[in-house]
């Protein structure tokens, strides 16, 4: 059994951030789409229909936030003994090595930044999200465990 170093929580900040966006946009388009619908069908003005699709966003926004609010207790990133225990794409754990790490690729997605790491020994990428509660603890202490020149340890200090 391997021993966790350090035990790193996503951010809940980005993801807020994001949920905020996308419930902005997502109630905008939904009043833009009812007025237009309205107008079409010769029922404008009707507020009670405005306000039901006026409160669609923000409440899936709410339940989104809670979502992302659980999954970051469910899926810490691990520092152990001799590696980093992360996911992959479909939230299943691995433990890659310091030294079979291979590749590491920088993506971003709707505003997020993750690192994807590679080995020969996984089956797909590991998803390492660059935007963990002490990120700066957690480059240093990937550094001290990893080296300065690990793939994984260069990637972040480019990312952050």
């Amino acid at each position: 059994m391997t021993v966790a170093l350090a035990t790193f929580r996503s951010d809940m900040r980005p993801l807020i951030r994001l949920l905020l966006k996308l419930t902005l946009w997502g109630t905008a388009a939904l009043l833009i789409a009812a007025v237009i619908g309205q107008l079409r069908a010769d029922r404008f003005p009707n507020y009670a229909d405005m306000y039901v699709l006026a409160l669609i966003a923000p409440t899936l926004g709410v339940l989104g936030g809670i979502a992302f609010y659980c999954m970051t207790f469910l899926f810490p990133v691990e520092i152990v003994d001799g590696g980093l225990r992360c996911y992959d794409r479909r939230g299943r754990y691995h433990i890659v090595p310091w030294s079979d790490i291979n590749a590491v690729q920088l993506v971003r997605r709707y505003g997020l930044s993750y690192l994807f790491i590679w080995s020969d020994h996984l089956p797909q990428s590991i998803t390492l999200p660059l935007w963990l509660h002490n990120m700066n603890n957690f480059v240093d202490l990937a550094e001290r465990e990893a080296g300065c020149n690990n793939l994984l340890v260069a990637a972040l200090r480019d990312a952050t």
